[in-house]
Formats: C-alpha cells, sequence, structure tokens
C-alpha cells in the first residue's frame, strides 16, 4: 500500500490547500452569492471548489435555482476552477437515515454525510444523548 503522510498543522502551506470540498453559499447559511464564491475561490488560487449546501426535502423549493446556479457558474469559469455540485445531508434518527429528495440525490455530484446532533425522522425533533441506548450507539 501506498505510504501517506498528512502534513502537521504548523507545516501546512498554501500549496496544500488548493481544494475546499465544504462551503455554502446563501441558499441556507452561507452569506455569499455562488458567484462570489467562485469569484473568491479563483482569486485565491484554488483549483476544485464543491458547493455543500445543506439539504433537506422541505429545501426542494430552491434546489433546482441552486442547481443552475451551480452548472451555470462551472461552464463558464472551467479553466479556471472545477466547480463541483454537491450538498450536506445531515443524519436524522439514529439509523443515520437522511432526509432528501431523488432530484437532489440524483444531482448531486459529491454527498457529505453530517452528524449535527441526533432527530426523530418523522419530527426533527432533537433527541439528546441521554435518551439513546445502548443498541442505538
Amino acid at each position: 500500500m501506498k505510504h501517506i503522510v498528512f502534513p502537521r498543522m504548523r507545516e501546512l502551506g498554501k500549496h496544500h490547500l488548493s481544494w475546499d470540498f465544504h462551503i455554502h453559499a446563501n441558499f441556507v447559511d452561507g452569506k455569499n452569492s455562488v458567484e462570489e464564491m467562485v469569484g473568491s475561490a479563483i482569486s485565491m488560487g484554488l483549483t476544485k471548489l464543491a458547493f455543500t449546501e445543506h439539504a433537506r426535502s422541505s429545501f426542494k423549493i430552491w434546489w433546482p435555482e441552486y442547481v443552475k446556479a451551480v452548472r451555470d457558474i462551472r461552464v463558464s469559469v472551467a479553466k479556471e476552477l472545477e466547480v463541483i455540485l454537491g450538498l450536506e445531508a445531515n443524519a436524522i434518527g439514529v439509523p443515520g437515515n437522511v432526509d432528501l429528495t431523488n432530484e437532489m440525490v440524483d444531482s448531486a455530484q459529491l454527498i457529505l454525510g453530517s452528524i449535527h446532533g441526533y432527530y426523530h425522522a418523522d419530527t426533527w425533533e432533537k433527541i439528546s444523548v441521554s435518551q439513546l441506548s445502548a443498541d442505538d450507539a
């Protein structure tokens, strides 16, 4: 197997940081548009950028606009930056189910799975760690 060595934080240089695969535009909780973020990524010298907007089925209202924005800019900056259409799916319920539409899954090039807490799958009510059983772990 190939030997992989990760640099220590204090040894990181700009040449180590040419990709960002976890960013949010202003569709959910980001502050900048897709266009602004791409411009910033290019000016910083990034070579790959993955938009990973938080997603769940109730967000399907703006999903087509998000997909179009990322796909449109991907074409216009293809020579400068590889732009990836992704999403961040929060695990819900102890089994780790996700609340996404088929359209979201099918259109995403990258899906990040995140655990921001444990939630009841049907109500999105947060489950405290003390409510989990040994079988849930």
